[in-house]
C-alpha cells in the first residue's frame, strides 16, 4: 500500500508489500509522488516489485549517458554532433545524481537556466537525445526505472522559422563575387544548390557515378535522413555536370575550404546572417512558385513529412493574385 508524507518541504512516497523490500522516493511536488506511487504499484501488480532497486540507486545519470555514448550513438548518422552535445551536458552537476534521485523537476530547472544562454531549439535537441537514452535504458537494458523523467517536460519555445529569401540583387551580387574566385567549383556549387535544393553535404559527396545523363537524374545515396532519393536535374544543373570531368566527385571541394569561401562571399555580397542552408530554403520555395505540387517538391527535397515543407514555403501574396 502506498503512503505519501511530507518531510522537509518535500514529499516522500513509500510502497510496502508483504514479502518485499519497502520502496520509497522523494519528490519536490506531491503530484509527482502520487504519480510515481500509482505507476509503481501497477507495475508491481503486473510483474511483481522491482527486485534490484540498487541498480538505479547506484547508477548515476553520468554513467547512463556514458554507456549510451559508447554503445548507441556510434550507430547513428549524427554520432559526431550528438557526442559533442552529450559530453557537454555530462559536465552538469545533475549528472552526479543517481537515477533514483532524478525527477522531472531537475530537468525543468536545467531548462530554465539553460534558456538564459541558448535558444529553445538547442535545449530541445539536448533533451531529445537524453530522452532516447532513458528509453534505451528502460526497453533495451531493462533497468528498473518506472518512468522517463523527460516525458513530463514540455518543449522549450523556439523562434519562428527563418524567412530569409534571396532577392534578385543579392543573388546577382553573390554569384558575381563567386565567379571571381580562382576556385571555380564554389560558384558551381552555389548555382547547383539553387537548382536542386540539395544540402551542402549531399552536393559535395555527389559523384559522376550517381548521375544518369539519359534520364537527367541524380541519385543521392547518403542523406541526412538516411533515406536515399533520386532527383530530376534542371537544364542549368545538367549543364554544370556536363561541363566537367567524367569521374570522381562532381564538385571536388573540401568542406572547410568551402566554408571559408562562403563566409567571405557573404561579407562581400553584404548578406547578413545568411547560411548556405538558406539556399535550400530558397530553391524549395522557387519550386512551389513554379507550380510544383507538394508531392513533387517532397520527391526532390526528400521531406517524408509534408508538413515540414510549410517552413520552407514562403510564397508572396502578389505572386498568387493571377491564380485567384
Amino acid at each position: 500500500m502506498a503512503s505519501i508524507r511530507k518531510r522537509n518541504g518535500k514529499f516522500q512516497a513509500q510502497i510496502r508489500r508483504a514479502g518485499y523490500k519497502t520502496i520509497s522516493r522523494t519528490f519536490a511536488k506531491k503530484r509527482d509522488a502520487l504519480e510515481w506511487a500509482r505507476e509503481t504499484e501497477l507495475k508491481a501488480d503486473r510483474r511483481g516489485m522491482p527486485q534490484n532497486l540498487k541498480v538505479i540507486e547506484q547508477t548515476k545519470l553520468y554513467d547512463l549517458l556514458k554507456k549510451y555514448t559508447e554503445e548507441v550513438i556510434p550507430k547513428k548518422k549524427s554520432a559526431k554532433n550528438e557526442t559533442v552535445i552529450l559530453k557537454a551536458f555530462m559536465r552538469n552537476k545533475m549528472c552526479h545524481k543517481s537515477l533514483a534521485e532524478i525527477t522531472g523537476d531537475d530537468f525543468e530547472i536545467y531548462k530554465t537556466e539553460r534558456l538564459k544562454r541558448v535558444k529553445g531549439s538547442t535545449v530541445n535537441r539536448e533533451f531529445n537525445i537524453i530522452r532516447h537514452a532513458y528509453n534505451t535504458a528502460i526497453t533495451v537494458w531493462e533497468m528498473p526505472l518506472t518512468k522517463n523523467p523527460l516525458d513530463s517536460i514540455t518543449k522549450a519555445p523556439t523562434p519562428k522559422a527563418r524567412q530569409n529569401r534571396l532577392t534578385k540583387e543579392q543573388e546577382q551580387s553573390l554569384l558575381q563575387h563567386a565567379a571571381k574566385l580562382k576556385n571555380k567549383h564554389i560558384y558551381s556549387v552555389i548555382v547547383f544548390a539553387l537548382e536542386t535544393g540539395m544540402r551542402r553535404s549531399e552536393i559535395l559527396k555527389s559523384t559522376y557515378e550517381d548521375v544518369s545523363l539519359d534520364k537527367r537524374t541524380l541519385h543521392i545515396p547518403d542523406t541526412k535522413t538516411g533515406h536515399a532519393r533520386t532527383i530530376p536535374l534542371s537544364s542549368k544543373a545538367l549543364q554544370l555536370i556536363k561541363g566537367r570531368r567524367k569521374k570522381g566527385m562532381i564538385f571536388p571541394v573540401k568542406i572547410k575550404a568551402f566554408e571559408y569561401h562562403w563566409q567571405n562571399l557573404c561579407k562581400k555580397a553584404k548578406l547578413v546572417d545568411y547560411h548556405f542552408h538558406d539556399l535550400r530554403h530558397e530553391a524549395i520555395s522557387r519550386f512551389f512558385e513554379r507550380g510544383l505540387s507538394v508531392p513533387e517538391v517532397a520527391l526532390i527535397s526528400g521531406h517524408r513529412d509534408y508538413r515540414m515543407l510549410a517552413r520552407y514555403t514562403h510564397l508572396k501574396a502578389e505572386d498568387l493574385v493571377e491564380k485567384l
